[in-house]
Parts: structure tokens; sequence; C-alpha cells
């Protein structure tokens, strides 16, 4: 997590740019509600999430996830 001061009247695609060089997509969340309108402008105290779509063509990610998910329940379960 990181946290970022913006100059006065940012908008959502303001600090969508600045995050976009990572070539992921990207889902949205404005305080806890997903975001429909990237010109939105923020507001002081805002919490503005980005969270990688992971694609499903990736398959060692998701792999990885999924043994990881696997591990925890059969320990949980023992």
């Amino acid at each position: 997590m990181s946290v970022q001061e913006l100059p006065q009247n940012s908008k959502i695609l303001d600090l969508l740019k600045r995050a976009s060089s990572y070539d992921m997509q990207l889902s949205l969340r404005l305080n806890s509600h997903a975001v429909h309108n990237l010109n939105q402008e923020l507001k002081m105290g805002d919490v503005l999430e980005l969270i990688p779509s992971t694609p499903c063509k990736s398959g060692g990610y998701m792999r990885e996830l999924n043994q990881m998910s696997d591990h925890r329940l059969a320990v949980s379960q023992s």
C-alpha cells in the first residue's frame, strides 16, 4: 500500500495515469465502492484502491494462488 498526496482538484484519471505505466488492467474502488466515472474529483481523505486484475491467461500466477489456497484449506481442515 502506498499513500500519495495529490494536487487540489485531482481526478481519478490523473492518479490512474501515474499508475498506468505497469501495463496491467486495474480494478478501481473509491472508498470501498466501484468506480464508474474516471473524471470524478478526489476529495481530502478519499481512499482509491488500484487492484490488479489477474487475467485467466496467466496460468503460472493463478496456479500459485490456487496452490496457496489449497494448502491453507488442507492445514485448516486437519
